[in-house]
Order: structure tokens, then sequence, then C-alpha cells
């Protein structure tokens, strides 16, 4: 859904997006870091890449994003300041079983 909101918008907003990696999805370290290198860039010719080991302090987290219009953001994995929240059927019993054990639901 992120990529059709992003392919609707982006003719006339600069759209950013922000997620994780799941616990199935491979963690490793990509590129140079992994042989211990803190930052590695690569021109992709399209689009560049950016991979940090060291943590991404806030201030730069902050400023990688700034040039967007738009950030979406998966609020299963990262903090925003509002949220749209779209619940998928096949997401629904995850969900309710999270909203039960929650703080919240006391």
């Amino acid at each position: 859904m992120a990529a059709d909101v992003i392919a609707a918008l982006s003719p006339q907003y600069k759209c950013a997006y922000a997620d994780s990696s799941h616990n199935d999805e491979v963690i490793s370290l990509p590129g140079r870091p992994a042989s211990g290198a803190v930052l590695e860039y690569t021109d992709q010719l399209n689009n560049h890449q950016f991979n940090y080991s060291a943590d991404l302090k806030p201030i730069s987290f902050k400023q990688q994003f700034a040039a967007a219009d738009l950030i979406l953001v998966n609020g299963n994995h990262q903090p925003a300041k509002a949220q749209v929240v779209i619940i998928y059927n096949n997401k629904m019993a995850s969900l309710q079983k999270g909203w039960s054990s929650s703080p919240m639901s006391n």
C-alpha cells in the first residue's frame, strides 16, 4: 500500500518511507560494514545508498528525511507523531492478541 501511495503522490510531493527489518529477514551487516566500516556509500546511478553500522543519532536521522514533504512510516516498527491506521484482515488476530496483553487495555 505504501508503494501505491508514494506512486500516486510522488509527481507532486517528495515522499519518503521508514520501516525496519522483520525478524525473519537476514539482519547481517551489508557490504563494507560487515568488514568493520561505520559508513558505506554507493552511487547506484539512479539512487544513492548509505549503510551505517554506527548508531544513527536523532539529528542525523531527521536530516536524512528533512527534504521530504511526506514520510510514510510503518507504525509497527517506527514511532511517528501522527498515524493513520489501516488494518488488514489477515493481521487482525495478531493485533487483537497484542491489544489484550497491552497495558492500555487494562
